[in-house]
């Protein structure tokens, strides 16, 4: 069973990285068996947007819509999957913070005018980093960016930065610093 911690604000998104000593970054996808969402109101298409082999073994990350106008963004790994879901655009920006059998993930999504690249930094100061994958142009949003920063199970992020090309930090924003 997965949990996610969802922000006091306006949808939430899944997941996007691999191990870089340990927890790193893997823009783009990567090849996987056959995995896929499993919703019964899923419209078609079903675009996979980033995927990797994080601490918590292999993920991948899918963009769709529901019959009921929502866009989605889902995580799925090995044995669990999770989705934040939400009216137009909603469900593709924010941020979230999720664990299970897979490991914890930081994903969500941004607008945010020259953004780049994300930061998740740890409770114990260390920091993580990911690129942004572009949300593809069926969906309508140009100008978005999601994000999935895998993370080792007992990892407990406390704040995610959007940055720019140069590093500068564009947006923030805080969890709580609780294990999930």
């Amino acid at each position: 069973m997965m949990r996610v911690a969802r922000l006091p604000f306006a949808a939430t998104v899944l997941v996007l990285a691999t191990a870089l000593a340990g927890c790193g970054i893997l823009p783009g996808p990567i090849a996987n068996p056959g995995v896929r969402p499993d919703r019964p109101d899923i419209v078609e298409p079903v675009v996979q947007v980033a995927g990797g082999n994080g601490p918590g073994g292999p993920y991948w990350a899918w963009i769709y819509r529901t019959r009921d106008g929502m866009s989605c963004l889902e995580v799925t790994t090995t044995g669990s999957s999770g989705s934040s879901c939400g009216p137009d655009l909603d469900g593709l920006l924010g941020a979230s913070v999720s664990t299970g059998p897979g490991g914890v993930h930081v994903s969500g999504g941004t607008r945010e005018p020259g953004a780049h690249s994300v930061r998740v930094t740890l409770a114990d100061g260390s920091a993580v980093g990911a690129a942004l994958a572009p949300v593809p142009a069926i969906f309508g949003a140009p100008d978005a960016g999601v994000y999935v920063v895998a993370l080792p199970a007992n990892a407990t992020p406390v704040r995610l930065d959007i940055l720019d090309e140069s590093g500068e930090v564009l947006e923030t924003t805080e969890f709580p610093a609780t294990r999930l």
